[in-house]
């Protein structure tokens, strides 16, 4: 019996030590840097923990040399010592003794499989609780194994290197998918990492890599601009109703453009078309293609240190306007509304329905309607909703065309010439 507890106990320490290099992956793996950078001040292992996730392939293949050994020497003294003992338990059962060897082996494939696997689930479940205190706890254990088995790890790596290489087999660098950085957003989100408003904001962000200029563009039929061959009066009238920091001054028409005039502070003797267009004169224009990328976009307003540019075709006609405003709405939604004389893009009815502007872009549609996908969008057909509206009609719009898609209704209820402006969108009773 004193047999069978020793080599028991030599058993549950084997599975302990797996328990502590799996608890030590998770954790070091889960922890964030910035709490463990915190940490590290006042906390030595968390130091260690910092430097064995900055050393993430040499960390990891130390942990699965680990795992590996000590699960072949649990398999070896298992299948040895444990069956043994066992055997000779079930033998004492005159009945089981002709089937005592079969009978051991049985249990104890069962009991190591059991204890094994446990032994890493509840290590799992308490360093994705607790990562940077885990981490902390284990980074001493695991640096001194990071330099025990430094040489069997460095071997293997160098026999996988050229292994790759005698195959011809080019290992191909780690990327991440811009649908992949949505999903861990929004896992985080549902994990409870990030606030709604974090989460609202990360997801803009990313859009930006794929948005389109023109898609956040005022087009060119809802323009305002100071023509200086038009009467004093027209044009005091035109800055008094719309008071925008900045307007685009022209002699004739948009395709003869003197400038960008700031009137932000701009005094009553200078509201003469005279000085309008002096102000205008010398000013530097952003001409801008309507499908350039919006980052690009940011980074001529960056570059320029300017705050609206013009938006052409690709024959170099003006197609519409951006502003710093519109950029700033894809980050901040709403809450960049009231630096100008805009509406809301999105207005919320009394009876739960919403009324949304065309031109909103394609994924606020989705948040907004809490779906994560529409139909066409992963053939990106289309930027905006009214884009999606054309794409689902397959005709020139008109008011009261109206479909149903993704337990939604889609109803087009205020147009501006061929432009679908207004989409009225009501859940569907079913």
């Amino acid at each position: 019996m004193a047999h069978f507890l020793l080599d028991a106990s030599i058993l549950i320490i084997l599975i302990m030590m797996t328990s502590l290099f799996v608890s030590a992956e998770i954790a070091i793996v889960a922890s964030r840097k910035s709490r463990l950078n915190s940490l590290s001040k006042q906390n030595k292992g968390a130091r260690k923990a910092l430097d064995l996730a900055g050393r993430p392939e040499d960390f990891l293949s130390t942990v699965q040399v680990g795992i590996t050994l000590i699960n072949v020497m649990i398999g070896i003294y298992g299948g040895a010592a444990i069956s043994a003992d066992i055997a000779n338990l079930v033998g004492k059962f005159g009945i089981l003794y002709p089937y005592r060897e079969e009978i051991s082996y049985a249990l104890v494939v069962i009991l190591i499989t059991y204890f094994t696997v446990l032994g890493e689930i509840i290590p799992k479940r308490i360093a994705m609780l607790y990562p940077e205190r885990v981490a902390s706890l284990t980074s001493y254990l695991m640096l001194f194994f990071t330099k025990l088995f430094y040489p069997f790890v460095k071997l293997l790596a160098l026999s996988t290197k050229y292994a790759l290489k005698i195959l011809k087999i080019k290992e191909p660098k780690a990327q991440l998918t811009m649908e992949e950085l949505r999903m861990m957003v929004n896992q985080s989100e549902v994990a409870g990492m990030l606030a709604a408003t974090e989460h609202d904001m990360l997801r803009r962000i990313i859009h930006l890599s794929n948005a389109q200029v023109g898609a956040i563009m005022t087009p060119r039929n809802k323009m305002i601009w100071i023509d200086i061959r038009d009467k004093e009066k027209v044009n005091i009238q035109k800055i008094i109703r719309h008071p925008f920091h900045y307007l685009p001054v022209v002699e004739g028409g948009l395709n003869d453009v003197i400038g960008i005039a700031t009137f932000k502070n701009i005094s009553k003797d200078e509201l003469n078309n005279q000085k309008i267009s002096q102000k205008a004169q010398g000013s530097e224009i952003i001409y801008i293609p309507e499908t350039a990328r919006v980052s690009k976009l940011i980074d001529l307003f960056r570059e320029k240190k300017l705050r609206i540019a013009l938006v052409v075709d690709e024959y170099g006609d003006i197609e519409g306007l951006v502003t710093l405003n519109d950029v700033l709405k894809i980050l901040v939604g709403d809450l960049a509304i009231g630096m100008n004389d805009k509406a809301p893009d999105i207005i919320k009815n009394s009876d739960n329905s919403y009324t949304v502007n065309g031109n909103i872009l394609i994924e606020e549609v989705m948040s907004l309607l809490g779906v994560s996908s529409l139909p066409g969008d992963e053939e990106e057909d289309y930027r905006t909703l009214a884009g999606f509206m054309l794409s689902q009609i397959g005709q020139l719009p008109k008011i009261g065309d109206h479909f149903n898609s993704v337990g939604w209704s889609f109803n087009i209820v205020k147009m501006d010439k061929r432009r679908i402006e207004r989409v009225l969108l009501r859940k569907t009773v079913f």
